[in-house]
């Protein structure tokens, strides 16, 4: 308690220049330490603003990601499922029964051939090439719907050419399918 009757006695034995003297520093002093709080107070919000922010946009990225590989094995183990399904089949025998059901064996132009590669991700992509001339657009629409609802064929490339003032196209035509997942041989240490 006498600590702060000193306190008391000092500032009644001010004159009236001093006291608002020292009352500005004081205000000024304690301005400036509210200015500094308050300014450290909105920029750790500004920082933890932005790395939320940062970790929010990660996060949706990481659910993407997580999203795209869940969609990306499903798909996988569809496809494994699919060609488990028709081990036996060879795209060259289906291709030769798809032209002689839509008659247009005598359009192609040379006889298709075939041609293997090993993927990345294990499977081997066989992929049929054919050519055909003056083809009506008919026929290769239902060439292509044929070929689109064959679950195990997917179409590669499809070149069409019209020769000048001909009512048939020219077609250039490749086709794939994938075969079963080959075991890659292990490297020897």
């Amino acid at each position: 308690m006498e600590f702060f009757e000193n306190i008391r006695l000092y500032i009644d034995r001010l004159d009236e220049k001093k006291l608002l003297l020292y009352l500005g520093i004081g205000l000024i002093v304690y301005s400036l330490l509210c200015g500094i709080v308050i300014y450290k107070f909105y920029s750790n919000v500004r920082f933890y603003k932005t790395r939320i922010a940062a970790i929010n946009k990660k996060r949706t990225e990481l659910r993407d990601i997580v999203t795209r590989l869940e969609r990306v094995k499903k798909e996988q183990a569809d496809v494994d499922a699919l060609l488990e399904a028709d081990k036996d089949f060879k795209i060259g025998g289906y291709f030769n029964e798809v032209m002689q059901k839509l008659s247009i064996v005598q359009n192609k132009t040379r006889e298709p051939d075939t041609t293997s590669e090993l993927l990345e991700n294990g499977y081997t992509e066989v992929k049929l090439s054919a050519s055909f001339a003056n083809l009506s657009t008919q026929k290769l629409t239902e060439l292509l719907l044929i070929i689109q609802d064959n679950p195990r064929i997917y179409t590669k490339e499809l070149i069409i050419h019209q020769p000048n003032g001909a009512r048939t196209i020219n077609v250039t035509l490749v086709i794939a399918t994938l075969e079963p997942k080959t075991e890659l041989p292990e490297m020897e240490e």
